[in-house]
């Protein structure tokens, strides 16, 4: 079986639904009896303002679910995998899947931060360019482009793009 993530959110993962089932955080209890929660927490932002927690859920028959809960977005991300063990093992897993995600989601959110400047800078530059301003000044933010240009690729930069 491939190994999907079973997302149990609101609106975060709308653009994912075919590898994310999108419900309350509430709904839990529809899906497993319980859940303990892992001891680390993960940023899952640049500003340590978000953090996800690993969980490993117990369903039917002695078996779990692994995955983690976003308190600050209210969402809980499952692993469409099912395990087998003792709890405090599966917990290390639960909190290795977690770090992975939110090493990913503060990856994305760096290069979405980068990607929103870059376009400001772009568009500051096409209205300094309209009328007579300072070279300094465009060479400045031409410079400043320049750099998010040769640490991010232009096509991820677009991919990311402020609408």
């Amino acid at each position: 079986m491939k190994n999907k993530k079973l997302c149990l959110s609101k609106e975060k993962y709308a653009n994912n639904q075919d590898d994310h089932l999108i419900i309350d955080k509430g709904q839990i209890k529809n899906y497993c009896r319980n859940y303990e929660c892992c001891d680390t927490v993960w940023f899952s932002d640049c500003y340590a303002n978000s953090c996800y927690r690993g969980i490993v859920a117990s369903i039917p028959h002695g078996k779990f679910l692994i995955g983690y809960i976003d308190e600050d977005a209210g969402i809980m991300c499952i692993e469409r995998k099912v395990y087998t063990g003792d709890m405090e093992e599966l917990k290390y897993d639960a909190d290795y899947f977690t770090e992975k995600s939110a090493e990913k989601n503060r990856e994305e959110y760096e290069i979405m931060s980068a990607a929103t400047v870059y376009y400001d800078l772009k568009n500051e530059l096409s209205d300094l360019l309209k009328g007579e301003k300072p070279k300094s000044k465009i060479d400045n933010i031409t410079d400043k482009i320049k750099n998010i240009e040769c640490i991010y690729n232009i096509k991820l930069l677009e991919k990311y793009a402020p609408a």
